[in-house]
């Protein structure tokens, strides 16, 4: 269980590198992307 949570930790970091995603950009957009996932589930 453990290792399938990092596995999709690592999956979600390179895709929002490859799509432009940055590290300041996550942090400030928290809300936005939280309110975007709960949607999308």
């Amino acid at each position: 269980r453990v290792r399938a949570c990092l596995m999709a930790g690592i999956r979600f970091a390179l895709l929002w590198h490859q799509q432009g995603g940055r590290r300041w950009k996550l942090v400030f957009q928290r809300k936005a992307l939280r309110r975007a996932l709960d949607n999308f589930s």
